[in-house]
């Protein structure tokens, strides 16, 4: 209705109804006042979901009596509102099942807001207890960047249940609870001193046998490498992490060695050679589920092969590559290609949903031989990855037009047969191609198509006279 510009506030009133459990107002804030806030007050008693992410035109007290009013509530995002205090002192009084809040951008909140939300100084008593994921910052316009980490420090400690704290200095606050030098912190009074929410975390079973403070933190993310051992130490039960390189050296071994790891994105400042990875990837192995990488280039051909052998139980992976720092001279660029035995190649993921492909330097195109291996492996990627529901490529500097015939032809039926999504930007691939795929047997629903040059205007009109007269289910974006 967003998109057909058909969503009018009678339209929207009619649609509050007390059977909602979830509610999302964040793509028509222009819509939503205090009078509708009542309106939701009054029929929707059953949310336990609540979206209000730019609704700038609520005033903080109308956004306390919604929080009252909804005590289920387990997510709620309040982002770029006038949420204040006020409104975090009632969330933590009464929402006592949420596990999800965002209250990042709301330009009345202080570092001091967040130790309310997670302590209450009268009663003497930890609060918000249950959240598991906090998005927030930056505090304010004129924030002390000190006064904000300590508050960050603050909730690390004081919320055992963190699995994610999403906030651009959350790495430097788990640093500084690495050092554990607390003496100097400013907590104001009323609230407990960061050495004593330490003793209550050492209190912990898991913790009490060593001398070392960890927190649960699950997520961590923009990660540099030097950080690396702090953070680990810190959060030993972390499953996530977005790791940024310099570029100047080899992957630390510690890598290797962090067990619970299933999501991992690597991305090097600088391009660096994709087997620098492969030892981390070859550690985690199966427990792997989701891989990004940016930033690398295969120097060595068969490192995209290698990499994808070891990750045989991915959910999701994405790589945008760059092309070789050495151009081996001599490279043939019109000679016959060579049929790799398939069998040498990797044989699909079988959980594999999500993939994702890129060239990062477009312009400068691959050595010939790299360029073959990477299309054979798409191929055989393409053809026995039987759940892939959502492809990504673009940049790719060889043709697609064999490589998606290729995988449709050879096992009829069962290949890209869940295929939802399919985006497709600026590489070379034919008209004929994307009827095929439009016409095959899969749940196509969405068809992306960008700066591919071998599409024009005219050819988008056809693909979107064959979607009427097919009755095909599918959207279908083109420039």
């Amino acid at each position: 209705m967003r998109k057909k510009e058909s969503m009018t506030p009678p339209v929207l009133r009619s649609l509050l109804v007390p059977l909602l459990t979830e509610l999302d107002l964040s793509f028509c804030p222009y819509l939503v006042n205090r009078s509708l806030v009542q309106m939701i007050i009054v029929r929707c008693k059953n949310l336990t979901i609540l979206n209000l992410s730019r609704c700038t035109e609520i005033p903080a007290e109308a956004l306390v009596d919604l929080v009252k009013a909804f005590p289920r509530l387990q997510s709620l995002n309040l982002s770029r509102t006038q949420c204040d205090t006020q409104v975090l002192l009632a969330v933590r009084s009464y929402c006592q099942r949420l596990q999800d809040l965002n209250i990042s951008y709301c330009e009345r909140l202080s570092p001091m807001s967040l130790l309310h939300l997670v302590y209450d100084p009268i009663a003497g008593s930890h609060c918000s207890q249950a959240l598991k994921t906090l998005t927030t910052g930056p505090q304010g316009p004129g924030r002390n960047r000190n006064a904000v980490l300590w508050s960050l420090v603050f909730v690390l400690l004081a919320l055992p249940n963190l699995e994610g704290l999403f906030h651009d200095f959350h790495v430097v606050a788990v640093c500084l609870i690495y050092y554990q030098e607390f003496d100097n912190t400013h907590i104001p009074p009323g609230f407990p001193s960061l050495e004593r929410l330490a003793r209550r975390r050492r209190s912990n079973p898991l913790n009490e046998s060593s001398s070392e403070l960890t927190v649960g933190l699950r997520l961590i993310y923009e990660l540099y490498e030097d950080f690396w051992p702090m953070v680990y130490s810190v959060c030993p039960n972390m499953n996530a992490a977005s790791i940024i390189l310099s570029g100047r050296s080899a992957l630390d071994q510690s890598f290797w060695r962090c067990s619970n790891l299933t999501k991992l994105s690597i991305r090097s400042r600088e391009p660096m050679d994709m087997r620098e990875v492969l030892p981390v990837v070859t550690s985690l192995k199966a427990q792997l589920e989701q891989l990004l990488l940016g930033g690398f280039s295969f120097v060595d051909e068969l490192s995209f092969h290698a990499l994808l052998h070891h990750c045989v139980n991915l959910q999701t992976l994405k790589i945008v590559y760059f092309s070789p720092f050495v151009c081996y001279p001599g490279s043939p660029t019109n000679a016959t290609p060579i049929r790799w035995d398939l069998n040498l190649l990797p044989r699909g993921m079988p959980n594999l949903r999500g993939f994702v492909l890129s060239q990062a330097d477009a312009e400068n195109s691959l050595p010939y031989w790299h360029g073959l291996q990477l299309r054979e492996c798409l191929e055989s990627l393409l053809k026995h990855s039987p759940c892939l529901e959502e492809v990504g490529l673009s940049y790719l500097s060889f043709n697609l037009d064999q490589t998606f015939q290729n995988v449709l032809a050879a096992t009829p039926g069962t290949a890209l047969r869940n295929l939802r999504k399919l985006t497709l930007e600026k590489v070379n691939v034919s008209f004929n191609t994307i009827q095929q795929l439009l016409l095959s047997d899969n749940e196509l629903s969405c068809l992306k198509l960008f700066l591919c040059s071998e599409i024009n205007e005219e050819m988008y009109d056809n693909l979107l006279r064959i979607v009427r007269e097919e009755n095909l289910e599918v959207d279908i974006e083109w420039r």
